[in-house]
């Protein structure tokens, strides 16, 4: 239902309309957002995600200097007049904001969205841009520009929740690739890249905190004293693994 209502609403055939109001007013000015967040969830076509990946790659410092830029720039004359000063429905009190990034609605769901179509080396680049930048400025900021220097954006400031979440998502259900979101289900696709050595990452699951993770040589699920299934796909390659309350391994390279 999702894909039929974005497909027959919003898809203007290049990009996703930004805004359709109650009348059937569409706006169409490339804010990422409105972009990305169909790919991530997939219910974007591989057609769709490809034109949309294809402006944003064809100017990566414009766009992910800091992943991701709120809207494309609009050339000079070429505003939409309602939402001028005196137009129609008013104008943002601060429209230089286009060009900066909120890493919470922006950047993760770009982050996400390469994952989902197979761009893992993309997808870690970007992530770890991010992380450089808030051990570089020891907080989560609220507003970036694509150069990485805070801007004020809506004085939000740093420790910046949305943002701290957005980034632990990408890790958990990108880099780690865990998912419970389909009907209560645990997967596990695990997309570390090999440079990781080691890692691990702790999460919730149906009340309880399991831990996922790897070695050089080794993957493993740690159900801390619990039980359940785990669907796990390794090469495309699914498994049923049942865990009761022990630690289980298996080969990181099959």
């Amino acid at each position: 239902r999702q894909f039929n209502v974005l497909n027959t609403h919003f898809w203007n055939g290049t990009a996703y309309w930004d805004n359709l109001n109650f009348q059937g007013e569409k706006v169409g000015r490339f804010w990422c957002d409105s972009q990305i967040w169909p790919i991530a969830f997939g219910y974007a076509s591989e057609e769709q995600a490809a034109a949309i990946f294809e402006r944003i790659d064809g100017a990566p410092d414009v766009f992910e200097g800091v992943p991701l830029r709120w809207c494309a720039p609009i050339a000079e004359g070429d505003e939409d007049p309602r939402y001028g000063p005196d137009g129609k429905y008013g104008d943002t009190r601060r429209p230089h904001l286009r060009e900066f990034s909120w890493f919470g609605r922006l950047g993760s769901g770009d982050i996400l969205a390469r994952y989902h179509t197979g761009q893992q080396d993309h997808a870690m680049k970007l992530i770890m841009r991010f992380a450089e930048l808030v051990t570089k400025l020891g907080t989560v900021t609220e507003c970036l520009d694509m150069n990485g220097v805070p801007r004020r954006g809506t004085s939000g400031g740093g420790d910046y929740l949305e943002h701290a979440g957005g980034f632990i998502w990408c890790v958990g259900k990108g880099t780690f690739g865990i998912e419970d979101s389909k009907n209560g289900t645990l997967t596990w696709t695990p997309k570390i890249p090999q440079a990781i050595r080691s890692a691990s990452v702790f999460y919730w699951h149906m009340g309880n905190c399991w831990e996922f993770g790897c070695d050089e040589k080794n993957y493993w699920i740690d159900p801390k004293d619990t039980k359940g299934v785990v669907e796990v796909y390794i090469d495309d390659k699914k498994k049923l693994v049942t865990v009761d309350g022990k630690k289980w391994i298996f080969p990181r390279k099959s």
